[in-house]
């Protein structure tokens, strides 16, 4: 920041320093008192939201079928790009990782291989 910029701030900040702002008239504060009154006091619950997203969205005969498509659409990708091969590790596995990581579940094989 240069000198010049310091000084337009310095400028801008005394002029909105000198500025007064005219009360609001009688019949602005009635209306925004009026307003604030009719606004809900709590805030909606999370199955309000999901109601009203629901019924954005043009309700359950939009919802529904777009739903359905959506389950079907997942569970035909997960059949599509399945293979053969185990994906989950069972407890059978269990000795073949270690093994893999050439650790033992056994305490006293550890001991041995310590200087």
């Amino acid at each position: 920041m240069n000198n010049e910029d310091m000084q337009f701030d310095d400028v801008l900040g005394q002029t909105l320093d000198h500025h007064r702002v005219a009360p609001a008239s009688a019949a602005l504060r009635e209306r925004i008192l009026a307003t604030a009154q009719t606004l809900p006091q709590k805030p909606p619950s999370i199955t309000q939201l999901l109601w009203e997203l629901l019924r954005s969205v043009g309700g359950w005969p939009v919802a529904g079928p777009a739903l359905a498509f959506s389950m079907l659409l997942g569970v035909s990708f997960d059949l599509a790009t399945r293979t053969d091969a185990a994906t989950t590790i069972t407890a059978q596995d269990s000795t073949t990782i270690w093994e893999l990581a050439m650790l033992s579940t056994d305490p006293t094989d550890d001991q041995d291989s310590l200087p």
